[in-house]
């Protein structure tokens, strides 16, 4: 019995040994010896004829790979998406919500099965499932395969910070909610945010003598009519969130005013608000005055403009001092 491989050149089959492992087609013969019991004239005594057994058909030899070990278990890996151009799209940034304050951000979690598979006496050309993936040791001879398959996946939403509750401003009081909804009726971004301003800027009566820091919030302003920088700036960034603009307030440490009738000067702290609203051709955060009698919309010079009101000297102007940290007022 002979093992035969084709060549695939030649189209012929040629004798090869039975321990080959190379791939290819093969074929089992069997050589036939027939003897005549005697001579007959013009006919030879011996006939060799080869038979193909029919029980082995040319096959491709497989490639093999011994299975040592298995091993599964279950995983997960989160990823920060973000809403846009009408999909969720993955992003690296973890300060999207601060860069992109009017977008919707979301944390998306897959779940895996995860199976390891160690393997031993890998043939060469033996391959491994798609999406796979393979590390091979000891000269390719042993293999470790790791295999992923998504089970399943948990879709939570990420607050944006600029339109929830914080400490001092309630945007989701239905009182706050109410008179935000009437002011911005009918406006949209900032035409509904210069709006919300001026609205406070009429209704909120400056305290005499005036306090520091925070007294009242955002719905005990907006009850008592009355409110210090802080507060008036509390009641805007509420308004603002309940009607759907990013809003947040900034806080300049010290701020140094000269009075003219005293010579004097004072340092004082002092709060502002600022939306985040489309503004000659891009989004932006936009500061604005808040404080009693001070009828200019939000814009990138309100702040100057306040401070030339209130005489302020020119180089006191905080404008180096827009870090944008405290987003929760």
């Amino acid at each position: 019995m002979t093992l035969e491989k084709k060549d695939p050149k030649t189209k012929k089959w040629i004798n090869v040994s039975t321990n080959t492992k190379k791939p290819g087609n093969y074929r089992l013969t069997q050589k036939i010896v027939y003897k005549s019991p005697k001579k007959i004239k013009g006919v030879k005594r011996t006939l060799i004829s080869y038979l193909k057994l029919s029980s082995v058909k040319t096959t491709k030899l497989k490639n093999n790979a011994i299975l040592v070990s298995k091993n599964t278990f279950k995983s997960n890996k989160t990823y920060k998406q973000v809403y846009s151009s009408n999909k969720w799209i993955n992003t690296s940034n973890s300060n999207n919500n601060t860069k992109y304050p009017n977008k919707k951000f979301r944390n998306l979690t897959v779940n895996y099965k995860v199976t390891t598979k160690k393997y031993t006496n890998v043939t060469k050309n033996y391959k491994f499932p798609k999406n796979s993936k393979v590390t091979y040791s000891n000269n390719k001879k042993d293999a470790t395969v790791i295999t992923k398959k998504i089970i399943s996946y948990n879709k939570k939403n990420i607050p944006n910070p600029f339109l929830q509750n914080s400490s001092n401003c309630n945007p989701k009081n239905p009182t706050i909610k109410k008179k935000a909804l009437e002011l911005s009726k009918g406006k949209k971004d900032k035409a509904a945010a210069d709006r919300i301003l001026a609205y406070v800027q009429k209704r909120i009566e400056y305290p005499d003598p005036a306090y520091g820091g925070t007294k009242y919030g955002d719905i005990k302003t907006y009850k008592g009519k009355i409110g210090n920088c802080a507060d008036s700036s509390h009641l805007t960034v509420s308004l603002l969130r309940a009607a759907g603009i990013p809003a947040q307030y900034h806080r300049k440490g010290v701020i140094r005013t000269y009075n003219k009738t005293t010579n004097t000067y004072k340092d004082t702290g002092h709060v502002w608000p600022e939306a985040y609203v489309y503004f000659n051709g891009k989004y932006q955060w936009l500061p604005g005055e808040a404080t009693k009698n001070f009828p200019e919309p939000f814009s990138p010079d309100a702040l100057i403009k306040y401070y030339k009101s209130v005489n302020v000297r020119k180089y006191d102007y905080p404008l180096f001092d827009y870090d944008f940290i405290n987003k929760n007022a």
